[in-house]
């Protein structure tokens, strides 16, 4: 038995403003649909977050809608589960009818009362589908009050748990923060704090779960598993190797294999002095998704735009000359010399050469009165 698992496609994510609807299409058709060609796996997990809002843009809908043709013709299983991202009363649109072409898009709580079952050399394989849930929707399934997030979450779990044979391979999908996981700079937390956080132990009758919500691939305990997301949707995840999850499953006998996502742009930082960062962009241009972090102690003239011209795609931008979590601080004659030597810099960039004594004493003396009718503390 194979399985491909994977989650968190964010489908309308913005980096720092920049839409990745383009680098999510490339993933979908260029590297997803074809390795389920190559690998033509029994079934196809994909573990929530389909879309970044609940109210998916068109441009969205339209690239999910096509995935999910072109999954029906390829006669694959393919099981969704929804995200916290997700509308579950959109997503769950023409479910029944879907059902006829192996797609199971499961959006109610209750949707594990009818798991997906695959069947190989006599061996039954059941996927149990639980999209995410709020407190509240639990309480309404289970008829009761729960006491927080994970009591509710363990209660629905032991409702899955009387319907399971240890004869069969029971996979779980979910969509949850395992507590103790690693977290991303783009992930949206559930709840404020720890309430949203359930344990691990609450998966042991699984034989795999298949994890959706965190964006680093990982494991949350043994055959519990985040695939993370396909894509670097922030700047932290720089390091992180994206991937998707391929299963190989023999009975309880579980293989897991990472492979590698690749993309149109990558997601880097890089760091050094202005000129420093135009020299190397000259020799190596880039068009990856970039923050830039100056290193200089003056400030620059438009940065930005200048270095565009080897690394069009920057992001963003920070620098050592300037700490902007700073509050304005006493005006003092310090100051005044930064602000020499800030006007001084200005004049290198701009005109190539260090302002005369005139053109100085002419600054400073306009900045004094500009200083005074803000009346600058």
């Amino acid at each position: 038995m194979r399985i491909i698992h994977t989650s968190d496609w964010h489908l309308g994510k913005t980096l720092c403003g920049q839409s990745l609807i383009d680098d999510q299409a490339y993933f979908i058709n260029e590297f997803f649909l074809p390795l389920v060609q190559e690998q033509t796996p029994d079934i196809v997990i994909i573990s929530g977050d389909i879309f970044d809002k609940n109210i998916a843009p068109v441009d969205t809908i339209r690239l999910f809608d096509s995935f999910i043709g072109k999954m029906s013709k390829l006669k694959i299983p393919l099981a969704v589960i929804t995200g916290n991202h997700d509308s579950r009363e959109r997503i769950a649109i023409g479910t029944e009818l879907l059902k006829n072409s192996g797609i199971y898009i499961a959006a109610d709580t209750g949707a594990f009362n009818s798991p997906v079952e695959l069947c190989e050399n006599g061996i039954k394989y059941k996927i149990y589908l639980l999209p995410y849930f709020s407190k509240q929707q639990a309480n309404e399934y289970l008829g009761e009050d729960c006491d927080g997030y994970a009591d509710a979450f363990g209660k629905i779990i032991s409702k899955i748990e009387q319907t399971m044979s240890t004869d069969d391979v029971n996979i779980l999908a979910a969509h949850c923060f395992v507590s103790g996981s690693s977290l991303s700079e783009s992930e949206n937390p559930i709840y404020v704090g720890n309430s949203s956080q359930v344990s691990a132990g609450l998966f042991k009758s699984f034989d795999y779960t298949a994890l959706g919500h965190l964006h680093s691939p990982q494991y949350a305990g043994n055959n519990i598993r985040y695939s993370g997301s396909p894509l670097k949707y922030s700047f932290d995840e720089e390091r992180q190797k994206k991937s998707v999850t391929l299963l190989e499953l023999n009975g309880k006998n579980i293989d897991v294999k990472e492979i590698c996502v690749p993309a149109i742009h990558d997601v880097k930082t890089l760091t050094g002095s202005f000129d420093e960062l135009m020299v190397s962009g000259e020799k190596n241009p880039s068009e990856d998704y970039i923050h830039i972090h100056l290193t200089d102690d003056f400030p620059i003239f438009m940065p930005v735009d200048r270095l565009r011209a080897f690394y069009p795609n920057i992001l963003s931008l920070s620098c050592d000359y300037i700490d902007l979590k700073n509050e304005i601080t006493e005006y003092t004659a310090e100051k005044q010399s930064s602000d020499e030597e800030m006007f001084r810099q200005f004049m290198l960039q701009i005109n190539g050469s260090e302002p005369t004594e005139a053109e100085l004493e002419l600054f400073m003396s306009y900045l004094g009165q500009a200083d005074a009718e803000v009346k600058i503390p």
